[in-house]
């Protein structure tokens, strides 16, 4: 297929979604006129965009709509519908496979990634450490379901980041960015527009079960704006959107994880933009305060300083000491337990920490192998998972979003434009191929 095919076969592809998304969103708003209606509005935007913007955005637009896929399935659209559950795990198991297609497309050769095509190891490592912890909190405690469904989410999300971290599609990257972006950005307006439906305790939740969930993907957002984006203007508009979510959203883990990775990337580069658009994100929440201060007040949320996990921490430490070994099994505990090494302490004892201990381990080690960028996600992800539970989740989208992003950070994380010369740490691309071929150089 010539190049101009592709691009036209990409232009048409783009054409197809976005008039289905129109239309699919235009009768969704017509049927279920209530919380519902923010899943048509993120439709309508991903319609708009495909059958608008530039060619460089619809390569991602797959991407983009896998993630998005993935993303709906924790959204109150979703969760308030009958059999939530089951249209859920649906809609995990076609964002994925959609990811999967794209990722196993034939395309022209690219050269040799500055990881390498040996990388995947650190994908097998998360697999046995969650293998590892389900066989222990589940099965070992007679939950066979339990176990086999978890097993079956994990071998899902296994095969999608190892077809992902082979393919090394920088369209990947944009299509993320793209997805994070529509969805914090879009939670915005529809907690602007709707408070009572897009707030919950005076906390921004938007289209998600809650105010946490959609930090998390702001925290995303931030990651991705500051890593993954080159110009300026986009990662610093992009960075302030993320900002004013987290600050919305009262998510404190989110919030010190985004901090976490603006201040090891400060050091390296973009220290005035930055500050920037920091201050800038508090001008503008401070500008929302000022025009109804009634209605916003995150920052007492934000800065609050009760200890709303310390029941949870109880109740984990109580689960252990029933059974050190293999703990209480998945879901015994007496209350739902915020943090992934407490839930996995409670759970599956001894080896529920030693699992979550080498995920954390395989995070920083290979993320030292990518360089800077890949440390500050890293580490953040593990801070992050400190006090949230996403981690023991491969059901999860939170987890799965993240690997995805994961992945997309690389030594050399930024995507060159459409078009533009692809060029390897040996050279330029087009003499790698003609001296493979025997084309004189």
């Amino acid at each position: 297929m010539s190049t101009h095919q592709r691009k036209a076969y990409a232009r048409d592809v783009a054409w197809l979604v976005g008039t289905v998304c129109v239309g699919v969103a235009v009768l969704y708003a017509t049927l279920f006129i209530d919380l519902r209606l923010g899943l048509a509005l993120v439709l309508a935007l991903f319609g708009v965009i495909s059958l608008t913007l530039s060619t460089t955005v619809r390569h991602s637009l797959g991407y983009a709509a896998g993630a998005l896929l993935i993303i709906a399935a924790s959204s109150t659209a979703i969760s308030s519908l009958e059999g939530a559950s089951v249209i859920s795990v649906a809609l995990r198991i076609v964002g994925f496979g959609v990811i999967v297609l794209l990722a196993s497309r034939p395309r022209p050769e690219r050269p040799i990634d500055a990881v390498g095509s040996h990388s995947r190891k650190w994908a097998y490592v998360v697999g046995a450490s969650l293998g590892s912890y389900f066989l222990v909190g589940a099965a070992f405690h007679g939950q066979i379901l339990t176990f086999l469904f978890y097993t079956a989410g994990l071998g899902i999300l296994l095969i999608t980041v190892v077809r992902t971290e082979g393919a090394a599609d920088p369209d990947l990257r944009r299509g993320l960015v793209l997805a994070l972006s529509l969805l914090v950005s879009t939670s915005l307006l529809y907690g602007l527009a709707v408070p009572s439906a897009g707030f919950e305790n005076g906390r921004l939740r938007g289209f998600m079960e809650n105010a946490n969930t959609l930090g998390f993907f702001a925290y995303l957002l931030g990651a991705a704006a500051l890593i993954l984006v080159r110009q300026i203007r986009w990662r610093a508009a992009l960075l302030a959107i993320a900002v004013v979510a987290l600050v919305l959203t009262a998510s404190r883990a989110s919030a010190l994880a985004l901090v976490l990775v603006i201040a090891i990337l400060v050091l390296r580069r973009g220290v005035i933009t930055t500050i920037v658009v920091l201050f800038g994100s508090g001008a503008a929440v401070a500008l929302a305060f000022t025009v109804n201060p009634a209605l916003f007040n995150p920052l007492s949320s934000l800065l609050r300083f009760n200890d709303s996990r310390s029941d949870s921490t109880a109740t984990a430490i109580g689960a252990f000491l029933t059974n050190p070994l293999i703990g209480v099994g998945v879901g015994n505990e007496s209350s739902i337990i915020a943090s992934s090494p407490f839930r996995a302490l409670a759970q599956a004892g001894l080896v529920g920490v030693a699992a979550v201990v080498a995920m954390w381990l395989v995070l920083l080690i290979e993320g030292a192998r990518r360089g800077v960028a890949a440390v500050a996600l890293g580490l953040s992800a593990i801070v992050h998972s400190v006090f949230e539970g996403w981690l023991l989740s491969p059901v999860s989208p939170l987890l799965g979003v993240f690997l995805l992003l994961w992945i997309a950070v690389r030594t050399d994380a930024r995507p060159k434009p459409i078009g533009a010369r692809a060029t390897s740490r040996y050279g330029d691309e087009s003499r790698i191929t003609s001296t493979r071929q025997g084309a004189p150089r």
